[in-house]
């Protein structure tokens, strides 16, 4: 594992291995933090989410697992009330007094992770408006590149588009990072066991997003 990512990595797995073998509830699903932890916590830690609850029902159902409303906590569902609570969105003090209204207990069984990984800097401003070196601005999500870019100055998450590029053609594509979800499933299924002399060429790279990734890989799943 790539040692700067020591301490986002230590962070989450503090969190996520005092759940092992607890029913897992992820709230605030429609984020991206939230697909984020479900994915981190199944491809690091074997650990199964079993709930979704999302408070904005735009984005439909998941691809896996159901999402639900929050309103499910407050219903005898099944054996939802059993699973413990991971925050994939702020936490507010509206959702500390339903949580604790409905017997939750921080620390115990909901888990706020944005504080534990951003502490009170969970909201980026606009730095520069220069396209190629402007950052997100907005919530920050939790993941590996932005991580980086809140704790390095790096410059990884926002896109750009190809009419930005002064030589394009028809075959040009804007740039936007693809995911440690899309990438690592294929580089999982690679059987080329890697040494000291390879490399790896990236055709189209972009802001370098994916070199990152293959530093993150878990060398005892991957070889490439």
């Amino acid at each position: 594992m790539f040692k700067l990512l020591d301490e986002f990595r230590s962070t989450l797995d503090e969190i996520m291995l005092k759940c092992m073998n607890r029913r897992i509830l992820i709230y605030g699903y429609e984020s991206y933090t939230g697909r984020f932890l479900k994915w981190y916590s199944n491809y690091y830690h074997g650990i199964d989410v079993d709930w979704l609850v999302s408070e904005d029902m735009s984005t439909g159902h998941g691809y896996e697992t159901e999402i639900f409303r929050p309103s499910v906590l407050s219903f005898g569902y099944k054996d939802i009330r059993d699973a413990v609570i991971w925050l994939a969105q702020p936490l507010t003090d509206d959702l500390v007094r339903r949580l604790e209204e409905l017997g939750y207990e921080e620390g115990i069984t909901y888990f706020d992770f944005y504080r534990a990984v951003y502490g009170s800097d969970i909201y980026a401003e606009a730095d520069v408006q220069d396209v190629f070196n402007k950052k997100k601005e907005g919530r920050r999500d939790i993941q590996f590149l932005e991580w980086l870019e809140w704790k390095y100055g790096c410059n990884f998450i926002l896109p750009i588009s190809k009419n930005d590029f002064e030589v394009v053609d028809s075959h040009g594509a804007r740039y936007s990072c693809s995911t440690q979800k899309e990438i690592f499933p294929m580089l999982d299924r690679c059987h080329i066991h890697p040494s000291d002399h390879d490399a790896i060429l990236d055709f189209g790279c972009g802001k370098g997003g994916r070199w990152f990734h293959f530093l993150t890989m878990d060398s005892k799943r991957l070889a490439v």
